[in-house]
């Protein structure tokens, strides 16, 4: 009788630790599921978020300082009637008035010369003299003038050489670094033509992607063929920027940068 009350108290106890075991077993794997679940929902995908926002704010930064490395240089000439006045074809600058821009033989022929009016003037180079031809033979006010390696220069000025030597003043003297509008539409071809050089360059690792497009003053958006993907999330940013354009006017418009 002992014998058996013995065996049965050995199998409870048995059945107890077994049960023990289980329950343990089960709780772990509810833990499990529930960290896996909550990893999912909330954790993975604010981790991924916070990472693209990071890679987004990256390129941001680097296409910017890219696009914002051009020098431009706007120079005024200011012509009185005393000096340049009354109707003839053509001034001609020579010695101070034109040495800070003669001096710089990369720039002498992109210049972009424009009149009070912001019509844009021809111009010439002849014997270290700057010939500009006025429209309209007029030349009271101010002549603008604009330099810089992705200036579009002005018309040929093809007429008389033999132009009246003005001592005109040279007025304010400012450069900076702009953002051209031509230099968008190279970015714009590069994206089309090596799109992985264009990530290798900006930092963008693997498994992300990216595009961008440039709205302009007029409302005209420029932007590389590509299709953004559907059912993902794009992170994306807004700048507004100045920029000059092909005429060499300053403008402002928008930039916009997405990545997935």
């Amino acid at each position: 009788m002992n014998k058996i009350v013995s065996q049965t108290h050995s199998f409870s106890s048995q059945a107890r630790k077994k049960g023990t075991h289980i329950g343990f077993v089960i709780s772990f794997v509810m833990f499990v599921t529930f960290f896996l679940f909550l990893y999912s929902f909330l954790i993975g995908p604010k981790i991924v978020s916070d990472g693209k926002k990071n890679i987004l704010d990256d390129v941001k930064k680097k296409l910017v300082e890219d696009l914002y490395s051009e020098e431009f240089t706007t120079m005024t000439i200011i012509i009185t009637p005393a000096t340049g006045g009354g109707n003839q074809e053509c001034i001609k600058l020579t010695g101070g008035d034109a040495k800070p821009i003669l001096e710089q033989t990369d720039i002498i022929n992109i210049l972009k010369i424009k009149d009070s009016e912001d019509n844009i003037i021809g111009y010439s180079i002849q014997g270290g003299q700057i010939l500009i031809g006025e429209i309209d033979n007029r030349y009271e006010g101010i002549l603008k003038v604009y330099y810089g390696s992705l200036v579009s220069r002005s018309p040929e000025y093809g007429g008389n050489p033999n132009c009246k030597n003005v001592n005109a003043d040279t007025g304010l003297i400012k450069s900076d670094s702009q953002i051209f509008e031509s230099r968008i539409i190279e970015l714009i071809e590069r994206y089309e033509s090596d799109y992985e050089g264009l990530k290798e360059e900006l930092g963008i690792p693997l498994g992300t992607e990216f595009t961008f497009s440039f709205e302009r003053s007029d409302g005209v958006v420029l932007s590389p063929s590509s299709e953004e993907p559907i059912a993902v999330n794009i992170y994306s940013t807004e700048i507004p920027v100045q920029y000059v354009s092909d005429d060499a006017t300053i403008l402002f418009g928008k930039l916009t940068i997405k990545v997935w």
